[in-house]
């Protein structure tokens, strides 16, 4: 976590106050709304009707919280879901938008189905990495702007504008590759530790 906040600026600045050498006399990190570097799922599927029945299903609940591990996912038709869900592949990050302060973010490697209740996020163009993408979603910073414009007293939820609406200040393609790189190997670092 302290790495992150790190490697990412703080709200209203442009640089990160820690930079890999490569990139320390790189060009200013440009600000965007995240809308204008994702697209948000719509449309939704009948987990009832092949082939979605037999895709699996990822839940608020198979998101673990702050590692995005993803855990006890069955198909639709075991869990004889009748609602709509969302349709996701490897392009896209899962982000659950009920109670943001539990931070739950996945980077699925797989086809499936989601829970009415996660975006489906998917950069737009080239200018945002995925894997970027999911760690800016897990850092603080947006954590607390979700927790900010969260919705509702009893269950807290951001919505798609909301969403949609947060600053981010991104940095040039290598750039996010090395840091989501960093971070990767950090993580795999964290769960092989966590295993013993």
């Amino acid at each position: 976590k302290g790495l992150m906040q790190q490697l990412f600026p703080r709200e209203g600045e442009t640089r990160p106050r820690l930079r890999f050498p490569e990139f320390r006399d790189g060009m200013e990190w440009r600000a965007r709304t995240l809308g204008e570097v994702v697209a948000v799922a719509s449309g939704q599927v009948d987990p009832t009707e092949p082939p979605y029945c037999d895709l699996p299903h990822v839940g608020g609940e198979n998101i673990e919280s702050h590692t995005g591990n993803l855990q006890g996912l069955t198909s639709a038709r075991e869990l004889r879901l009748i609602s709509g869900k969302y349709l996701f592949d490897e392009r896209d990050v899962l982000y659950s938008k009920i109670r943001p302060a539990l931070n739950k973010v996945a980077i699925p490697n797989f086809n499936g189905i989601c829970s009415a209740d996660i975006y489906p996020l998917r950069p737009s163009n080239d200018k945002l990495s995925r894997q970027y993408l999911a760690y800016l979603l897990m850092s603080g910073r947006f954590v607390e702007y979700a927790k900010r414009h969260s919705e509702r007293s009893k269950i807290p939820k951001i919505n798609r504008d909301s969403l949609l609406a947060y600053e981010v200040v991104l940095p040039c393609r290598p750039e996010q590759h090395r840091i989501a790189s960093c971070l990767v190997s950090l993580d795999g670092l964290i769960a092989a530790q966590a295993a013993k």
